[in-house]
Formats: C-alpha cells, structure tokens, sequence
C-alpha cells in the first residue's frame, strides 16, 4: 500500500520452479489486482520435475502463459 501511496510501480516476478505459472497468479491475484502493479514471468526459472536448478534452462509453453496472462486480467 505505501507503494501506490508514493506513487510507485510494483512488478512483481514470478519465479514458479515446479509449479506453473497460473497458480502463482492466483496465490498472489488479490496484488494484482491493485493499479500499480505488474507482472512478469519468467519462463527460464519454470522447471520440470527431473530437472535441476543452474543445469537446465526451464522453458513455458504459449499456453501456460496465455493462460497466466489472461488469469492476471483486472477484473471490471
């Protein structure tokens, strides 16, 4: 709240591992909704069960993220 106060930009960054990226929205849907933040996905971070953290690059299907986008839609 001190941020909107101030007239500041909050983006938040979502770094999901092994979940997927539309939980994370709705876990954190109730700042979203607020005008002066944002959302950024990181698909790199978005790891499959056998994969490890600084081995392998993760990687996001259009779907996920379309899916993630429209999830983070304020509401009217």
């Amino acid at each position: 709240m001190a941020a909107g106060s101030a007239n500041q930009y909050v983006l938040l960054d979502l770094q999901p591992g092994r979940s997927d990226f539309l939980s994370q929205v709705v876990l954190t849907q109730s700042l979203l909704d607020l005008s002066y933040v944002g959302l950024a996905l990181d698909p790199e971070w978005r790891l499959d069960p056998n994969q490890r953290y600084l081995v392998q690059i993760g990687f996001v299907g259009v779907t996920e993220i379309n899916a993630a986008s429209a999830g983070s839609m304020p509401c009217a």
